[in-house]
């Protein structure tokens, strides 16, 4: 036996033994597909606000089951504005492409992280999740990523890969990546113990416009679902700590009590001799937790709990960042405010209180009949609205549908609904109430709506046929 068959033979044997090694799947990946398989689905839901139903869906995880066997199934990027009775005909569809169609039911959406609850109406076998509490890569780790593909694809499972490429500020913690692609928005990424560390953003990039076939088409200068970053673990873990059993259950946010708040340029802050980047107060709200102690506007806050601002990179980053500290801290909490007045500095004690209603909270519903999304009115809107309508009950017309009665009669979105047929309305049921009474008691089939247009008042007659 020559060297050159000596040669052949060590490389056979060596091939022998490294191939079927190189060919196992590694540990995050064998964890993904199991992921996959038993823990992912689409939630599906419809909305209509007026102008006919839209269909809209995200990709859920389990994130636990009951005894029953009905699961409660987390899904990224809802918004935070939306209302129970918003979401319509939710379902939650399994991976497969005759994946099976089961009832769900809204359980709430976190106000922070838009990540949203939802529970089956049917049991079935499913895996349960568990994130761990610290993401724990750094810029070169391998990270895996697992997601669904789309619909005409079957929903089939399906596994991304990437390195850590940096770690970046928006203020949340954002893990960039490179080296390959991680999947949709919502998947969830793995480290390379097969550890839950977090889970996928997305971004879409640039477009340019090109003529083929003398038609103008847009050409996405990347893949729409081009996904290079993820938002780990430690940026939402405490929200899997507090999942809501209904709507009116998700975890309460604490509010400081100004409606906005301003970036404190460094030039500036540096110039009253502050040695940490400062914020100034806005629209500070009468009888809030800034009120109560104290601050009034233009109060420029430098430290909290004796603890100077962040500095990130911008000011408005900045800005960011310490409504961020503030949300995370708890209702109840007692806390110190540093700030600067008039070129002196300060300190206030407040106790934090629970953000009241916001708009985006307030009762809804949608008149088909009429053709309008309306709203009641909260204490807030006293505050936002800056017109001499901010203290006048009644119902803000979000909507009007083109071509409806109500924009045939020239009602607009904006106005407030004051009264119907001369009976005040504040709450959605009396409306309800009002425009039943007016259609069927009307021999024109006419509802007189009196409404509050900016400044002046204004009778609108709304003709149903």
């Amino acid at each position: 036996m020559n060297i050159r068959q000596l040669v052949v033979i060590a490389m056979a044997l060596t091939m022998a033994v490294t191939v079927p090694a190189l060919a196992q799947p590694s540990k995050a990946m064998s964890m993904a597909n199991s992921v996959g398989k038993g823990s992912l689905a689409v939630v599906a839901w419809e909305t209509d606000e007026g102008a006919g139903p839209q269909q809209f869906s995200a990709l859920g995880v389990c994130v636990a089951v009951d005894n029953n066997g009905l699961a409660t199934l987390a899904a990224m990027g809802l918004d935070t504005s939306a209302a129970p009775d918003d979401l319509m005909n939710i379902k939650v569809i399994l991976p497969g492409i005759d994946g099976d169609e089961i009832p769900a039911t809204l359980l709430g959406i976190d106000p922070l992280t838009s990540i949203a609850f939802f529970r089956t109406d049917q049991a079935h076998d499913w895996k349960p999740v568990q994130f761990v509490r610290e993401s724990g890569v750094s810029v070169g780790d391998e990270v895996v990523s697992v997601g669904l593909l789309s619909s005409d694809l079957g929903r089939l499972p399906y596994v991304g890969k990437a390195y850590v490429s940096a770690s970046i500020r928006t203020p949340n913690k954002i893990f960039m990546v490179a080296g390959g692609n991680l999947t949709q928005t919502g998947s969830l990424v793995l480290n390379a113990n097969g550890e839950l560390i977090g889970i996928v953003g997305q971004q879409l990039f640039s477009t340019y416009q090109m003529v083929l076939q003398r038609q103008p088409v847009i050409v996405p200068m990347r893949g729409q679902q081009w996904t290079d970053s993820f938002l780990p673990v430690e940026e939402f873990a405490d929200v899997f700590d507090h999942v809501p059993s209904s709507p009116d259950q998700v975890r309460q946010v604490p509010w400081l009590g100004a409606l906005g708040v301003e970036a404190v340029e460094r030039n500036l802050w540096e110039g009253y001799s502050l040695k940490s980047p400062g914020v100034k107060l806005m629209d500070i709200v009468p009888g809030s937790s800034a009120d109560k102690a104290g601050l009034i506007d233009g109060d420029i806050v430098f430290a909290m709990n004796g603890e100077p601002l962040e500095q990130l990179a911008t000011a408005d980053l900045t800005a960011r960042q310490m409504l961020s500290d503030f949300s995370q801290m708890s209702v109840g909490q007692t806390i110190t405010i540093d700030f600067l007045r008039d070129l002196e500095q300060r300190r206030a004690t407040m106790t934090l209180e629970v953000w009241p209603k916001r708009p985006n909270q307030a009762a809804r519903y949608v008149d088909l009949t009429i053709g309008i999304r309306i709203r009641e009115k909260v204490e807030l809107d006293q505050y936002i609205n800056k017109s001499t309508a901010a203290t006048v009950p009644g119902l803000i017309v979000l909507l009007v549908a083109p071509k409806s009665p109500a924009d045939r009669a020239g009602l607009q979105a904006g106005d407030l609904i004051v009264s119907i047929a001369g009976q005040p309305v504040r709450t959605i049921e009396v409306y309800k109430q009002l425009v039943e009474k007016e259609t069927t008691a009307s021999v024109t089939s006419s509802i007189d709506m009196l409404v509050r247009r900016g400044d002046q008042d204004k009778v609108i007659a709304i003709r149903l046929n």
